[in-house]
């Protein structure tokens, strides 16, 4: 989300440092008020993102960047060699704007950030579990992701594309499928095979199975109300690929009985 500019109303008071613990346990007390508080940004420096703080299970505030800010500038600029936004690295700052819990026809609960303070971005390093991936099970993330987190991981499953992006799955019933989304495959080993295997028939995987063993970058990407994980492909092997008639995944009895369950 990226606030107008005509939305950020100038305080003559100072912001009120505050956590997002702190905000979020009785946000009808902080509406309105301009506050500062340091946390983790997860987004691409746009349009918006999430704060975290990892003091509080209710923890992810999401972010609007008063357009044309200086905060929207400086965002911008310590991402602009990052291309996955802040994913693989570790972003944090003191944030300082105005808190909605209430906002517009929505009921938006947001912080309008005009500023931020000693904002730095360091890079995660996986050098150690690129050297070493873990071996597992899709399901296995799945169901324990926080173990994988910021890990590389290496496992089998399928794999779902359309326009609207990629996921690695795998069937859990007839017609139900768990996954995870595919945040890049940008330079990654296999990579041109993958792209070959995709080209055969229609656009996507509506119309073939494609699966592989993956090896990946594994990063929780919180979102209010839908955190997930996403997953930077490093590599891709042993890929087998077969057309069939155009449907949807999971929904052939093979499919569904052969998969493992949760």
């Amino acid at each position: 989300m990226v606030a107008g500019s005509g939305t950020s109303h100038a305080s003559s008071r100072d912001p009120i440092p505050t956590s997002i613990c702190t905000v979020l346990s009785r946000p009808a007390d902080w509406n309105n008020k301009n506050v500062s508080l340091s946390a983790s940004y997860y987004g691409d420096g746009f349009f918006g993102g999430a704060l975290v703080d990892n003091h509080c299970d209710d923890s992810v505030l999401e972010v609007a960047i008063v357009w044309n800010s200086q905060a929207q500038a400086e965002l911008k600029a310590a991402l602009l060699k990052a291309r996955l936004g802040s994913f693989g690295n570790v972003v944090s700052g003191t944030w300082v704007g105005r808190f909605h819990s209430n906002y517009g026809k929505f009921h938006g609960t947001f912080l309008e950030v005009r500023a931020i303070a000693n904002l730095s971005v360091l890079p995660i390093d996986f050098s150690i579990s690129d050297a070493s991936p873990i071996s597992t099970t899709l399901g296995e993330i799945v169901n324990h992701p926080k173990a994988f987190n910021q890990k590389t991981v290496v496992f089998r499953s399928e794999l779902m594309s359309d326009l609207h992006g990629s996921i690695v799955f795998e069937c859990v019933s007839k017609g139900v499928a768990r996954g995870i989304k595919i945040r890049s495959t940008i330079e990654a080993k296999g990579e041109e095979t993958l792209d070959r295997a995709l080209q055969q028939g229609l656009p996507g995987t509506l119309d073939k199975t494609i699966s592989a063993e993956w090896t990946g970058r594994l990063v929780w990407f919180p979102r209010p109300g839908s955190s997930g994980y996403e997953i930077q492909i490093v590599a891709i092997e042993h890929l087998t690929s077969s057309l069939h008639p155009a449907e949807a995944p999971c929904e052939s009895e093979a499919a569904s009985a052969s998969s493992p369950q949760p």
